[in-house]
């Protein structure tokens, strides 16, 4: 069950464009994602799919919303979490992330350089360790990434 939750991704906001490459991304990297998203009441309430997983992508518009969920399901959070993003502005994602970095929760954020309709293969994605932990993050990102062929920045 560890293991499962591992290599087990929440994909809050996985509904939307970017969210369907993040769920792409993890899915060929060879990933089992959970998708949250509120446009459809039949996916997993963010909670749950926080608790059921070990990697935590936040893929939320508009971006503001994101601190929002954080603090509704920080107390879900453990260690053992690893959280990324691919947010395009990230000082909105500050307080929420120092919140979760307290916890001792891995961070790092990313943006993949790409349309949702674009091969994977050569584009490229920001990588934006966050916080005093953002280690196991930052290799799952760049694994991830590597994996689906993006060039890492």
């Amino acid at each position: 069950m560890i293991h499962e939750r591992e290599n087990t991704v929440a994909v809050i906001g996985g509904l939307g464009r970017m969210g369907m490459v993040t769920r792409r991304i993890f899915a060929e990297a060879g990933y089992t994602p959970l998708i949250s998203d509120i446009k459809d009441p039949k996916t997993l309430p963010a909670r749950e799919a926080i608790r059921q997983s070990g990697i935590v992508f936040f893929s939320v518009l508009p971006i503001e919303n994101i601190e929002g969920v954080i603090r509704s399901t920080a107390d879900v959070f453990d260690e053992a979490h690893r959280v990324l993003d691919n947010a395009s502005w990230k000082g909105l994602l500050q307080q929420g992330y120092e919140i979760l970095d307290q916890r001792g929760v891995s961070i790092c954020s990313t943006h993949p350089l790409c349309k949702e309709d674009q091969p994977l293969f050569g584009q490229n994605v920001l990588i934006a360790p966050f916080g005093q932990n953002p280690q196991r993050a930052t290799l799952l990102a760049e694994q991830v990434h590597q994996r689906v062929g993006m060039v890492l920045r």
